[in-house]
């Protein structure tokens, strides 16, 4: 049962990792495209048919970090360019889980 539920409780600090770093990023948010990019990874490889829940749910943590921290020098719209590094991870995640249970399968015949 912890099994099952440890990879949804780091979730949230995760989150609150990249959203912290969107705060303080001023110029450089590769970090933060790069974290989303990993995690989003782990997630996709973790669980292929929910990949697409985790890249949400990571992606939300830059749009609620900026609504968040008042930062009225930039529109909230802004931050859907990161749903490109989230949803970049987690299809590479399912990708990479899905030909290595296929390659298992085929090595089992």
């Amino acid at each position: 049962m912890i099994s099952k539920l440890a990879p949804w409780a780091l979730l949230v600090p995760i989150d609150i990792v990249l959203g912290i770093g969107n705060v303080k990023a001023t110029d450089d948010v590769q970090p933060v495209a790069a974290g989303l990019l990993v995690a989003a990874f782990g997630y996709g490889f973790w669980r292929p048919r929910q990949a697409w829940l985790f890249a949400l749910l990571l992606f939300a943590a830059i749009p609620i970090s900026s609504a968040w921290s008042g930062n009225a020098g930039h529109p909230l719209y802004e931050t859907l360019i990161a749903l490109i590094p989230a949803g970049l991870g987690a299809a590479a995640g399912y990708g990479v889980r899905t030909i290595l249970v296929a390659s298992r399968a085929s090595n089992m015949r």
